[in-house]
């Protein structure tokens, strides 16, 4: 009986053990990948095992691959997510990682943070890997295009390392550690795509990420402000002359002439499609606020005046006669530059008062003519507390969304976006919105009214929010500020 509890035993706690390993690693690692491993315990078992992290040491920290062995071969090493964060230097044991977007450095017995904000949108090499910098001075490791000023500007590949820049009008390619630019002449008037974007290429192989249009051949390229392009072929149409000198449906005669260019007019960008319906909003993407503990002053410097903590006698014939000498301090309190003892005395009252009536007594029998005295709290002077600091929680960022509006010309049936950012500067301040439109034109309304009038590639304030009342104010520059705060420099 003994015997047949204790196996039961070992067998609860084997499957709360499985149990418990199982949650582990669905909590940190992708399903579709756990249901590979799911038909053994034994394969679950060394799944969960994966932790690709680093082990303390005697002092230095050594990389675990996903087998649970240490690796001490020079070079990056991948986290359980795929990433380059740990770097094993040439001695076997970690020397570099990347955390919560911080690069830190091995020195002596543990990680120092070092500082990247001289890297800011830019990229920084670090052990022959490069990786790309945000407005915010933190390494991003998330794959995917990276905007700098609004403009896709570098590719972060798979494992968190930069692999594509484009600057100016080249177009670079990671290769060995460092940048090799690559060559577009094939793409000469034509687009290049990189990682599902594609990028105008002109005539003499350079790579235009301005806000224009360029025609070429039958085709239409429409360069939007953030770099990419949309190519449209241009329709060519027969000319119909069987109403040669005859009257239109709008009773002007043609005179044989129906060429159907659109002539040259301003774009009237509405809100609704061809068929009158509202065009949809996309690509919304919420950020959350960024909070981190900032030491800083939670108590200022201040003063605290010092008085006898009971009422005392003070003999004021003492005080009067007491006149200052050069050099003595007083307060000039009406100003006239001269002692004036019942107006400035008070000064003296902590050289002559006693703390109770005996001590008075005693004195004015000493002294028959001392005659006069008060009962008071007597001030003893004044104290400096110095300024208390502290680490608090402090939003560096608070949140903010961004997203896309679309509009379509009435005129022409050209389309056009307008990327928004909304926010705030800071936790105390309003609302507000910021517009960054693609292409020029007016503005209408769904009825067709005349909104304002935009330039693509120009910022334009949407509302500022006071309240639950919104006005525009074309004058407040706090929208620039907000772009710029998140990385849209204008």
């Amino acid at each position: 009986m003994k015997r047949i509890k204790k196996l039961l035993s070992l067998l609860i706690t084997f499957t709360l053990i499985f149990t418990m390993s199982g949650v582990v690693y669905a909590a940190v690692d992708d399903t579709a990948t756990i249901s590979a491993y799911e038909k053994t315990d034994k394969k679950v078992a060394e799944l969960s095992a994966a932790t690709c992290t680093i082990k303390k040491n005697d002092n230095k920290y050594y990389y675990k691959n996903a087998s649970g062995k240490t690796d001490k071969k020079t070079g990056w090493k991948k986290n359980r997510n795929g990433k380059y964060v740990y770097y094993v230097g040439s001695k076997g044991y970690v020397t570099e990682k990347i955390s919560g977007g911080y690069w830190y450095h091995f020195s002596g017995k543990k990680f120092v943070k070092k500082s990247l904000s001289s890297y800011k949108n830019k990229t920084k090499t670090i052990g022959k890997k490069i990786f790309f910098v945000n407005s915010k001075g933190k390494i991003v490791l998330k794959s995917g295009w990276k905007k700098v000023s609004g403009v896709y500007t570098y590719y972060v590949s798979g494992t968190g390392t930069a692999s594509v820049k484009l600057t100016g009008k080249k177009y670079y390619k990671v290769s060995r550690g460092s940048w090799k630019a690559q060559s577009l002449a094939k793409h000469k008037n034509d687009r290049v795509k990189i990682h599902g974007k594609y990028f105008y290429v002109d005539k003499n192989g350079s790579m235009i990420k301005i806000a224009k249009t360029v025609k070429s051949s039958n085709y239409k390229f429409t360069i939007k402000a953030d770099g990419t392009c949309t190519k449209t072929k241009i329709e060519t149409k027969t000319p119909d002359n069987s109403n040669s000198g005859k009257s239109d449906n709008t009773g002007k005669n043609n005179n044989g002439k129906t060429d159907d260019t659109i002539p040259a007019h301003t774009h009237q960008w509405s809100p609704l499609a061809e068929d009158h319906t509202m065009l949809k909003d996309t690509n919304y993407v919420k950020h959350d606020a960024v909070v981190e503990n900032v030491y800083k002053e939670v108590t200022p410097e201040h003063k605290k005046e010092n008085y006898t903590t009971t009422s005392v006698y003070v003999c004021l014939t003492c005080v009067w006669e007491k006149e200052p000498k050069e050099g003595e301090p007083w307060v000039d309190l009406d100003g006239d530059g001269k002692w004036t003892a019942l107006v400035e005395g008070s000064e003296y009252f902590k050289y002559f008062y006693y703390s109770d009536i005996n001590g008075l007594t005693k004195h004015m029998i000493n002294y028959p003519s001392h005659g006069q005295s008060t009962v008071t709290h007597v001030h003893l002077g004044t104290t400096i507390i110095p300024a208390e600091y502290a680490y608090v929680p402090t939003t560096i960022t608070p949140e903010w969304s961004e997203w896309d509006e679309h509009r379509r010309c009435t005129v022409c049936g050209e389309e056009m976006t307008i990327h928004v950012v909304n926010g705030a500067l800071s936790e105390s301040t309003a609302v507000v919105g910021a517009c960054i439109p693609d292409k020029s034109g007016d503005l209408i309304t769904t009825s067709g009214s005349k909104v304002r009038s935009v330039v693509g590639g120009k910022p334009y304030n949407k509302r500022v929010y006071v309240g639950s009342y919104a006005y525009m104010n074309e004058t407040d520059t706090s929208y620039l500020d907000l772009l710029r705060l998140h990385g849209f420099n204008y």
